[in-house]
């Protein structure tokens, strides 16, 4: 299939495989393949995208909808995901999706249609007066009748079902392959199986056939797109008799933080027959379980009843094209591992690659199934969740088979080989200039469409394959979209409303020139066929366009150019091209996205690169090791992802070097971890710094950051500077090296990391030495104009989730206060000092809490910040005077030069001295030479393998009563033990959860809250989640010295014209503004609103330095009204 130019194969290893192929065999036509796009951000959602086009020969006569699985990174897993696709009848494939899922990996597999569009038989509709079935038919799934499924579904029963007049259901046969086709008007299917048609006597099943089928529906008025859409599939269940029934169940559905929603409701559309297949064959090949599962062999009778036993699960093979029908039922004594083996297709039934289906499960109606070119079947998803073991079904596949054999063999006969890795090409860097691009040139600069186009084609002929050659800033003559012959108005009215069509019919002219070309006897005579819409004056003004086009092209033309003269000049550049371009590796690197133009003819290609880019990459990368960043590059490109469920972001977002959507999908695999680490440090060594944020997995090392912020000249500014150093050197003693070896090191951090260690080793006593890897990001703050001394923290012995981290946070800071509050203590003198520099240098603030809740994750070692500052001075002097929102105030992105890099590692030991007093001690072993920069990075990761179950698993804790009375265990919780209980029973009160307490002023809490706003609302952005985005943009009503009211905008609060139908209805299509309320005289702050903005405006009001609230609901703890507490 011809692809776009934003489209290249892809076989889940590596970009630039096979395309999509197009396979004829009579008349039926399979399009099968995956692809993945090089240009994800070039597409635009809810708009007809055009990706291919199939060749002439294979245009259906009809639309063909096909729902392909998709993934929005092409390292991440497809499950249940997919996207509308239509194959147009001028043989066009269009995809369609919404803005949550961009797809970056589409799979075509199983696209079967008839090239014939007049059906053989038509379906006949079953309708409202027919008997509904027996007693002995149930549920399609497998259930019996129960609340909300029959009688919930009684108007889908008494609802009349009619075939669409444009496309009738019917079916076509060829060489024993039944293909069904056409629709249904749109209605409504519930839960309970509905019969809709009869299949013909004569093109029925030998076995009973469950697969799904689209099920369409018409895009809205307002919407940019024409085609149908096909974003949803419905079961389907055609028996032997000849009866088809549907059943809806699952709507899938991707929200905005790109997690897959599967709701169970009653399903409206058109349903298409389209994509239902089935053989006639009696006898077929059995696919047989893998070694290890076992078979059921007291099935039910409903599974009995259904085929959906071991043993109906048959290949069968017409010429090359393998149909599989049946369904597989397995047990196994362990949880279904998502690589393990669980059936084996018989030789000569195998794929010629790769292929993924989505077919039906039991519980779950869509489930992706996976064939390897061994023919070995997984289930990448696991198990159905069913209690009685496994289930799959496989009617519906169908693929070409292998001619031969594949000569190597999995490397796991039981596992499957795929690794979602980075496959390493080296790509060459384009070769020196060479004589015959000069031809290419000058032909470009004065050629034109017509004469270009042919010579693509020899180009293509003499190349053996489709090559992408430049037109950059060279206009071709018939530039003008639509008069590609530069035809004046009358000339160019007449061509193509009058002659175009007609002669192309009649004579099989397709362009002007070939017309005035023609002699004038010639031209008479096929102007006949168009005799009735030429009038006088069209002939006259043909006639003299016809003397004007001689003359010119008597005293221009150039004696030799014909189309023989054309070959000859492909076959030149493609020589040339070859023999100094290496074409082969400069073709693989476009498709691998790397725009890299040859050098040759750069000038021609358009700038893919900011001119920044372009410097940093010049003034750092030597020539000799440009192949090597170019690799590094591809890497990057390969592994980013359109989706909200990324592993890493940017800082920059899409105007980063190494992505263009701003996100990647990094698998936490060991190999794509270490590469990713390498890559970063090699770039680091040559100044290209990234700017990389790594989401934090469910558990993960305790990492913390510990920030002080200061004015500028708070110390004697050292002349030639134009601020102080940072204060470093009150929150810790740099490491001191002794000799040139990797661990000569030594020196003591200083009491604030020991007052630190001890609070952690009062949660963890039973490890006896504790080691904590420092790193530094210190420097100038742009975005906040201040000196900062910025530490980061990890403790790699100590693995946690979120609410362990925030409890760890919760007893460092009632350490912290205790040693605050013992006058002439350490701490107590260090905290005088932190609050001289600044007033924000507060405990709470400089122990960063967003290594806790981080919405974007933590700053990958050895990356660099980017930060949204305001350019405008005078808007900076607005925002002082408070005249201006900060997020208001027009800002620009700067990079701060200040990456966070190894300090070095320290050991905490505890020993007990003479009076069995605990004591700790601290010194430096490492510093930033006793490690590679990679393996700092790699120690310094908030990621941990997730199939590693003995990295990931939780370190045990100890909460001793000492512990207990310094951690509310979660927000809104106090624990009091009772001093009559020697069991250490504790009493618990819970506070309303929108009430906080907060001691600022009105006009600190109102600058707070805007700025916490705003960095919410740019953390929605980055999420996708812009309908939430858009309903807490509020304002402030009214402040006033004792009060400040807030409101959400009132705009979003009902999306359609009249809200008349929903008034009292308990519709989610109302949602009122939220609002909220600030009282300085109690100190206290209530938010009350719809719930997803109420948790987003109490997120914001937890970093505004409030506290949950002390009133309580429940004074003692009582297990079931907590249990119903909201």
């Amino acid at each position: 299939m011809e692809l776009r130019g934003e489209w290249a194969g892809f076989d889940l290893l590596t970009v630039g495989g096979e395309k999509l192929m197009v396979h004829r065999r009579g008349n039926l036509v399979m399009v099968s393949g995956c692809i993945t796009t090089v240009s994800p951000m070039k597409q635009k959602a809810n708009f007809d995208l055009n990706i291919g086009q199939v060749p002439h020969y294979c245009n259906p006569q009809r639309y063909i909808p096909f729902v392909a699985p998709t993934a929005m990174s092409r390292y991440e897993g497809i499950k249940q995901c997919g996207t509308s696709s239509i194959l147009r009848d001028d043989g066009k494939l269009m995809i369609n999706f919404n803005k949550n899922t961009n797809p970056m990996v589409l799979h075509f597999s199983g696209l079967i249609f008839n090239v014939q569009g007049e059906p053989e038989e038509e379906i006949e509709i079953a309708h409202r007066d027919r008997p509904k079935p027996g007693k002995e038919v149930k549920d399609v799934l497998g259930k019996g009748k129960g609340k909300g499924k029959d009688e919930d579904m009684s108007p889908t029963r008494r609802q009349e079902l009619r075939a669409s007049q444009q496309d009738p259901p019917g079916l076509q046969r060829e060489n024993g392959i039944v293909t069904l086709q056409g629709s249904l008007l749109e209605a409504t299917y519930g839960f309970s199986n509905l019969l809709v048609g009869y299949l013909p006597e004569g093109y029925r099943p030998k076995r009973e056939i469950r697969c799904l089928a689209p099920l369409i529906h018409m895009p809205k008025q307002d919407d940019f797109a024409c085609c149908p859409i096909a974003d949803q599939t419905i079961a389907l269940t055609v028996k032997p008799d000849g009866n088809i029934f549907v059943q809806g169940g699952n709507q899938h559905a991707v929200d905005q933080k790109g997690l897959m929603r599967v709701l169970p409701q009653r399903k409206r559309g058109i349903l298409s027959f389209d994509g239902i297949r089935f053989s006639q064959a009696n006898q077929g090949l059995p696919i047989t379980l893998a070694a290890g599962l076992g078979s059921k062999k007291s099935s039910s009778k409903l599974l009995q009843k259904l085929g959906s036993s071991d043993s109906s699960a048959i290949a069968l093979k017409h010429g090359d094209l393998v149909l599989l029908e049946g369904g597989l039922d397995w047990t196994n004594s362990k949880t279904l591992n998502n690589k393990q083996v669980i059936a084996r297709l018989p030789e000569g039934c195998w794929p010629r690659r790769r292929e993924i289906f989505f077919t039906r499960g039991r519980d779950e109606e869509r489930r992706r199934v996976d064939i390897d070119m061994w023919g070995r079947i997984f289930c990448p998803e696991g198990d159905d969740k069913t209690s009685d073991g496994g289930h799959v079904e496989l009617s519906g596949i169908a693929f070409m088979a292998a001619a031969e054999p594949p000569l190597l063999q999995p490397l796991e006969p039981e596992f499957d080989d795929l690794k979602l890795l980075y496959n390493r090409t080296v790509v060459d860097v384009a070769a020196g200039s060479f004589k015959g691009h000069e031809l290419l040139e000058q032909f470009i600069r004065r050629c034109s469409h017509y004469e270009w186009n042919l010579l693509k084609y020899n180009m293509a002929r003499h190349a053996g394959r489709s090559m992408l050659t430049p037109l950059g800033d060279a206009p071709l003559r018939g530039w003008e979209r639509g008069n590609e012959y530069n035809l004046d108005k009358d000339c160019h009215r007449l061509w193509r409303d009058v002659l175009k069509h007609k002669l192309d019919e009649h004579w099989g002219i397709t362009t002007w020139h070939t017309l005035m070309h023609l002699s004038d006897a010639m031209l008479d005579k096929v102007l006949e066929c168009c005799s009735q819409q030429l009038g006088d004056r069209d002939r006259k003004l043909l006639k003299k366009s016809k003397r004007i086009c001689e003359g010119d092209w008597e005293r221009k033309r150039h004696p030799g150019l014909n189309f023989n003269r054309l070959g000859e000049i492909a076959a030149d550049i493609v020589d040339h091209m070859f023999e100094h371009w290496d074409f082969s590796a400069q073709l693989q690197g476009l498709m691998k996205n790397d725009f890299r133009a040859p050098e040759t003819i750069k000038h021609l290609f358009p700038r893919h690169v900011a001119k920044w880019q372009e410097k940093l990459i010049k003034d750092n990368i030597a020539e000799k090791e440009m192949g090597k960043f170019e690799e590094i590059r591809q890497f990057f490109f390969l592994y980013e992802t359109t989706g909200s469920n990324m592993t890493h972001c940017s800082l920059m977002g899409s105007s980063d070097l190494f992505t263009t959507t701003g996100k990647w999908y990094f698998p936490d695999a060991p190999d794509v971890q270490r590469q990713l680490f390498e890559n970063v440090a090699w770039l680091y060594d040559r100044n290209i710094h990234h700017y990389i944020s790594e989401r934090q997995t469910p558990t993960f090392p305790f990492i913390e950051d510990f920030d002080i912020q200061a004015a500028k000249d708070y110390r004697p500014i050292p002349p030639g500077r134009e601020w102080a150093d940072p204060p470093d050197d009150l929150f810790v003693t740099m490491p001191i090296r002794h000799g040139p070896e990797p661990f000569d090191v030594g020196g003591d951090p200083g009491f604030v990391l020991k007052h630190r260690a001890t609070a952690i080793h009062m949660m963890y006593p039973h490890i006896e030495e504790l080691y904590c890897l420092v790193y530094s990001a210190s420097g100038y703050n742009k975005g906040k104009e201040m000196v900062k001394s910025s530490f980061h923290l990890v403790w790699p012995q100590i693995v946690v989730d979120p609410s362990r981290a925030q409890a760890i946070r919760y007893v460092t800071l009632g350490i912290f206060k205790n040693e605050t509050n013992k006058q002439g203590s350490d701490i107590q003198l260090l905290q005088e000092k932190l609050m001289e520099m600044d007033r924000s240098n507060e405990w709470e603030l400089v122990f960063d809490s967003t290594t806790i809740n981080a919405r974007n994750g933590l700053r990958l070692p050895y990356s660099d910040k980017a930060s949204m500052v305001v350019k405008d001075p005078e808007d900076k002097a607005r925002i002082a005077r408070g005249e201006l929102s900060k997020n208001s105030a027009f800002k620009i992105r700067v990079v701060e030069e200040r990456p966070s890099k190894a300090v070095g590692r320290i050991n905490f030991s505890f020993v007990k001295d003479e009076d069995g007093e605990e004591r700790i001690q601290a010194r430096w072993v490492q510093d930033e030479k006793s490690q590679e920069r990679s393996e700092w990075i790699r120690m310094g990761s908030c990621r941990l393998d997730q199939a590693d179950a003995i990295s990931t698993k939780m370190t045990p804790w100890q909460l001793g009563p000492e512990v207990m009375g310094l951690l509310p265990k979660k927000p809104g919780e106090k624990y009091y033990r009772e001093s009559e209980d020697d069991q250490g029973i504790f009493r618990t009160h819970v506070s309303y959860p929108n009430i906080l307490r907060c001691a600022l002023s009105v006009d600190e809490f109102v600058a707070k809250f805007d700025e916490q706003l705003g960095e919410e609302m740019d953390a929605l952005l980055g999420e996708g989640e812009f309908d939430l985005r858009k309903r807490i943009a509020g304002q402030w009503i009214t402040v006033t010295e004792d009060q400040a009211m807030w409101r959400a905008p009132a705009a979003r609060q009902f999306s359609h014209k009249f809200p008349d139908w929903h008034w009292g209805s308990r519709s989610k299509q109302l949602l009122r503004p939220a609002e909220l309320t600030f009282l300085k005289s109690v100190g206290k702050v209530i938010v009350d609103g719809p719930d997803d903005v109420r948790t987003a405006l109490v997120r914001v009001l937890k970093l505004c330095r409030t506290e949950m609230d002390d009133n309580p609901i429940m004074p003692v703890f009582d297990t079931e009204m907590m249990h119903s507490f909201p």
